[in-house]
């Protein structure tokens, strides 16, 4: 009886301590895709917190503007870019492609517009 009591509670602490075991910051080092003249930023460095569920992508704005991550799952993560409703930032995470894509209405028809698109490998913090 007392061993059911001992591993309960080796089963309860160990629940309630590995709460941020899949928390995590996650550095993406992107290359574009666009190959344009005004495209001016071929390199970017993105910052997935996957505890604030923020992804910090300024794609030329500089660091620090997050954008909230709005749906996750196994394949992708889903954020409003900047926070704004019609664009939103897509990052695959098998293949570390990354898109922003802007939705507008043009005569009544949705129109889909790629703003950003990058090729991501994860990197390790060096110091």
């Amino acid at each position: 009886m007392q061993f059911k009591k001992l591993f309960s509670t080796i089963i309860v602490l160990g629940l309630l301590l590995s709460g941020n075991a899949y928390s995590e910051i996650i550095n993406l080092d992107c290359k574009s895709l666009i190959k344009d003249e005004i495209q001016t930023n071929d390199y970017e460095t993105i910052r997935i917190d996957t505890k604030k569920k923020e992804i910090d992508a300024g794609f030329g704005f500089g660091e620090g503007y997050g954008s909230k991550i709005i749906e996750e799952d196994d394949k992708y993560f889903k954020a409003l870019y900047l926070g704004s409703e019609t664009t939103t930032l897509y990052i695959d995470r098998y293949t570390g492609i990354v898109k922003v894509i802007s939705i507008s209405n043009v005569n009544d028809k949705k129109k889909y517009s790629l703003i950003e698109h990058y090729k991501c490998e994860k990197v390790e913090k060096k110091f």
